[in-house]
């Protein structure tokens, strides 16, 4: 399953919705950028990448958005 376009509540900030390898859900920017650590593959899977790591062929480079929103205390669990 792709991944899903919403806005966050908080800040109105395009984002993506994606999974990761475990299953949990994940908010990313909307944009790719060049310096992104997550790619996010074809099939909607967020795959965090460690520092020197290459992404699969193909992926754009994504952020998390909780690492730019600036509400981003109200949404973490507790």
């Amino acid at each position: 399953m792709p991944a899903t376009t919403a806005t966050c509540r908080s800040c109105q900030a395009p984002i993506l919705w994606a999974k990761s390898a475990s299953g949990s859900s994940v908010p990313l920017n909307a944009d790719p950028v060049p310096a992104g650590n997550i790619a996010l593959r074809s099939d909607g899977i967020a795959i965090y990448l460690r520092k020197g790591e290459a992404p699969p062929a193909g992926a754009p480079l994504h952020v998390s958005h909780f690492a730019t929103c600036p509400n981003a205390g109200a949404h973490r669990r507790r």
